[in-house]
């Protein structure tokens, strides 16, 4: 035997030796992997249709999501549209209305104006004349006042020699009683 045949051998023994040992075992591990593969494979299947399921459930449900607010949408739009129909007849109305009271107004504001000016000029023609009688009349009163200055002759010197005095007797009063006035 030659030292080749005899590793050859060896190897065979050791390879027998190992089958004795852990060929059983190795069995039911190959055993059990392979049925992990299968399960793995049988649940990624299933998963994989029930992904497909829930993918097209939610599918689904977004289209029908969508579809009813799109509904919604559709009729609050023509609510709010049939709103505004009716507030612009309203607002319509209502300037008809503005301008019926405008013009009313006005014309009511017109015949005051005319009122107010015709009673102003008659108040002011009253004043006029009620002025002018005030003013004969202080024309007389100076006049007669005049006329009788003019009559009596008063003396300037007199007068201002009787103010002098006056003031003098005022004076005098006003040394006797100091702090009063």
């Amino acid at each position: 035997m030659s030292h080749h045949e005899s590793a050859a051998d060896d190897a065979q023994d050791l390879s027998q030796i190992r089958e004795i040992l852990f060929g059983r075992m190795h069995r039911d591990l190959m055993h059990q992997i392979e049925a992990l593969e299968s399960r793995l494979t049988q649940q990624l299947a299933d998963l994989r249709q029930e992904l497909h399921a829930r993918s097209h459930d939610i599918e689904n449900f977004a289209k029908n999501q969508f579809a009813a607010i799109d509904n919604q949408f559709n009729g609050e739009r023509t609510e709010r549209h049939s709103a505004v129909e009716g507030l612009l007849a309203e607002a319509a109305r209502l300037a008809e209305s503005i301008t019926h009271r405008s013009q009313a107004l006005e014309n009511r504001l017109t015949n005051s104006e005319s009122s107010l000016r015709e009673h102003t000029q008659h108040q002011t023609t009253e004043l006029r004349h009620s002025l002018q009688r005030q003013l004969d009349e202080v024309r007389q009163a100076l006049d007669q006042t005049s006329s009788d200055l003019g009559q009596n002759k008063t003396d300037r010197g007199m007068l201002s020699e009787l103010l002098h005095n006056l003031a003098e007797q005022v004076r005098g009063q006003e040394n006797h009683h100091p702090g009063q006035a």
